[in-house]
């Protein structure tokens, strides 16, 4: 499936340092593309890239763009291009997690990086040729309005307790219905939230008032 991505000026910026020798080494991915087929407004862009962090630093350093190792353990370098900010992460898997935090291994293949996401339609990635990867029919459930982990609901909320709160979040924004093997693994874990930091807690509950079913979900 191709698309025609609204892409801007630093987008394609980057696409051209990271992509001109070796093509398809950067894409976008998560919520610009979900956004994007849902009409929304894009408000940020993240991007997944096969190269390393230190590399990814390295192809900014040389072409003398700003950018700052936010979350470096995890792959994480942001581009700061023209006061904003994109966000770069390398293709990883999480070997290893406490609920909260993981420890990663990288990897070449952007299917295994997509297996780590949350959300089937948060594992949306676009290239620069506007050509959409959707390993786990996310557009599907993005279409019916459907909210559905990857995978095994309850291997997902293991690795990160605070996407039971995501879950409702996002079903307050983005969805009509939810997966139920989905639901009830966040029912089942829902005593860890108190693992999560009252920050975190308040961000993603007031997340929640802010979507356009916030009663339906509160009800819940």
């Amino acid at each position: 499936m191709k698309i025609n991505f609204p892409y801007n000026k630093d987008l394609f910026l980057l696409d051209k340092i990271f992509n001109t020798d070796t093509p398809d080494n950067l894409r976008i991915v998560g919520g610009a593309v979900r956004n994007f087929l849902l009409n929304k407004k894009i408000n940020d862009f993240d991007l997944s890239t096969t190269f390393l962090p230190q590399e990814t630093q390295k192809i900014l350093d040389d072409n003398n763009i700003k950018n700052i190792p936010t979350g470096i353990n995890f792959g994480t370098v942001t581009a700061i291009i023209n006061n904003k900010t994109y966000e770069i992460t390398s293709t990883r898997k999480d070997i290893k997690t406490d609920g909260r935090h993981a420890v990663v291994e990288y990897t070449k293949d952007f299917k295994i990086d997509a297996e780590r996401r949350d959300f089937t339609f948060n594992a949306l990635y676009i290239d620069y040729n506007g050509k959409i990867y959707d390993y786990f029919n996310g557009i599907n459930d993005l279409k019916k309005g459907i909210i559905r982990f990857i995978g095994e609901p309850e291997k997902r909320i293991e690795e990160d307790y605070l996407r039971i709160l995501r879950f409702f979040r996002f079903y307050s924004d983005y969805a009509y219905t939810f997966d139920y093997k989905s639901f009830n693994a966040c029912i089942k874990y829902r005593e860890k939230i108190k693992n999560l930091s009252k920050e975190r807690i308040k961000y993603e509950f007031l997340r929640i008032l802010d979507g356009k079913y916030p009663i339906k979900v509160l009800k819940i």
